[in-house]
């Protein structure tokens, strides 16, 4: 077990159970990788499902790890960052796509 807590509510989950997906990068002209969740080379992010369905944002800076920090989001932008990121939806995320429609 790893319990990871999240910030501001003393909640926490297990991210050994937990679905992790990972951001994708670009090379820019540099050849730096930079992050498509953050814009940068030095902010970073991965999204995380609890085993109860709940969405956790980790983000993070290249060299601080004490920076390493967890937000609960909403389904809404579980859906907008998993898109942004080129990652599948999963099944649990239809009902929120539907309602993003206009």
């Amino acid at each position: 077990m790893h319990r990871v807590t999240i910030e501001q509510t003393g909640a926490w989950f297990d991210r050994d159970e937990a679905t992790k997906w990972n951001e994708d990068t670009l090379i820019d002209s540099k050849g730096n990788r930079i992050s498509v969740a953050t814009g940068t080379q030095w902010d970073h992010e991965a999204l995380y499902r609890t085993r109860k369905g709940t969405y956790i944002l980790n983000r993070w800076r290249n060299g601080a790890a004490d920076k390493e920090a967890y937000f609960k989001i909403t389904k809404w932008d579980a859906v907008t960052w998993l898109i942004r990121n080129a990652e599948p939806l999963p099944s649990d995320l239809s009902d929120t796509v539907d309602e993003m429609e206009i």
